[in-house]
C-alpha cells in the first residue's frame, strides 16, 4: 500500500466516523416530546402539567393546542414568536408573555 492510498483510506475512515456521529444524533429523541406530538411545557405548584402540540407554522406565528393534565381544558392558541405574545385562536386580543411565567415556558417550547 502506498502512502497516497493509506492517506485516502484514513480520510474515508474519518468521513465515515463523522457521518455516523451526525446521523446518530438524528435518532436520539427529544425527551420533552411525546410520541403523539404533545410536548410537556410546564408544571404548576398544584401538580397540574401543561402540554402543547404545535399544529401549524406561518412565519412567526405558530398555531398550537394547549391542554392540562387534568383535562379541564384544551384550547387552540396562536403564538407570535417575534413579538413574544399569544392569543386564543377565537379571539383578537394579543396577550404579552410575562417573564418567568408558565406562558413564557409554553411559548418557548412552541416557538423553537
Amino acid at each position: 500500500m502506498t502512502l497516497t492510498q493509506h492517506l485516502n483510506q484514513m480520510k474515508l475512515s474519518a468521513f465515515v466516523a463523522i457521518a455516523a456521529v451526525i446521523g446518530g444524533s438524528f435518532l436520539i429523541p427529544n425527551p420533552a416530546e411525546a410520541r403523539n406530538g404533545w410536548i410537556r411545557a410546564a408544571d404548576t405548584s398544584d401538580g397540574t402539567t401543561f402540554y402543547v402540540k404545535p399544529v401549524k407554522r406561518n412565519g412567526p406565528y405558530v398555531h398550537y393546542l394547549q391542554r392540562s393534565s387534568n383535562h379541564q381544558f384544551e384550547y387552540e392558541n396562536i403564538a407570535d414568536c417575534s413579538a413574544w405574545r399569544w392569543r386564543n385562536a377565537e379571539k383578537d386580543e394579543w396577550i404579552p408573555v410575562l417573564p418567568d411565567s408558565i406562558g413564557e415556558t409554553v411559548i418557548t417550547r412552541v416557538c423553537r
